[in-house]
């Protein structure tokens, strides 16, 4: 019965997953609405689960108290280096709270965060290789001789979270997608286009969802 429900709850997940997905891809931001109806439904689940597995509702809920408490620390964490936004911290306090309580304890917690914090510096690190490369790297080369104050390690920042997006395409711009940093046109003639520099904001349900899928399985193998 416990991991008929832990699969009941890992389907539940899934299908408000890729609503989540669609909206992260769409706009990097999941409406406010969504969340309350996410949480509402969490809630009802908790209901079952409470009945199904504990006897006492003090102790269920002081566990569940405990483990939000626990998730919403390591979220503001993230949130405060600027790693994360107010909508990834939102869901990862709805995983946990769907996430039966029979199946966590504090190594799953800070396991699924150092899944994500590792996926995090992969995406970035593609990004950062991405921008060495020949055409993209052409942009760096000019922006770099023209503020030749900027040190080594500001360079490899710079390539790792940033990257030059074509000046056509601003027109398309989105604040939640990409920052635009500089407001000054270098010329790629490997590109045969005008391009500036942007902060990139990748969508980071894929990490998270990633970091969940391994806490799962990790789990169901243990």
């Amino acid at each position: 019965m416990t991991y008929l429900f832990l699969f009941i709850s890992f389907i539940f997940l899934n299908g408000f997953f890729l609503i989540f997905l669609y909206f992260d891809l769409k706009y990097r931001k999941v409406p406010i609405n969504f969340f309350k109806y996410s949480y509402v439904t969490a809630v009802v689940l908790n209901i079952f689960e409470y009945l199904f597995f504990f006897e006492k509702i003090a102790f269920f809920l002081f566990l569940k108290i405990f483990i939000i408490i626990i998730v919403l620390f390591l979220s503001l964490i993230l949130f405060f280096l600027k790693i994360i936004g107010g909508s990834d911290g939102k869901l990862f306090i709805f995983i946990f709270i769907v996430h039966p309580i029979l199946f966590l304890n504090l190594l799953v917690i800070f396991s699924f965060f150092l899944a994500f914090s590792l996926f995090f510096v992969i995406i970035f690190i593609i990004n950062g290789i991405n921008n060495n490369f020949l055409e993209n790297n052409y942009s760096f080369l000019l922006f770099f001789n023209f503020n030749s104050k900027i040190s080594i390690l500001k360079k490899v920042y710079i390539k790792i979270f940033y990257r030059f997006f074509n000046y056509s395409e601003l027109c398309d711009y989105m604040e939640r997608k990409y920052l635009l940093k500089s407001l000054n046109l270098i010329y790629n003639v490997r590109k045969c286009k005008f391009q500036t520099l942007c902060q990139i904001r990748p969508p980071l349900i894929i990490a998270i969802i990633l970091a969940y899928y391994i806490i799962f399985y990790l789990k169901i193998a243990i």
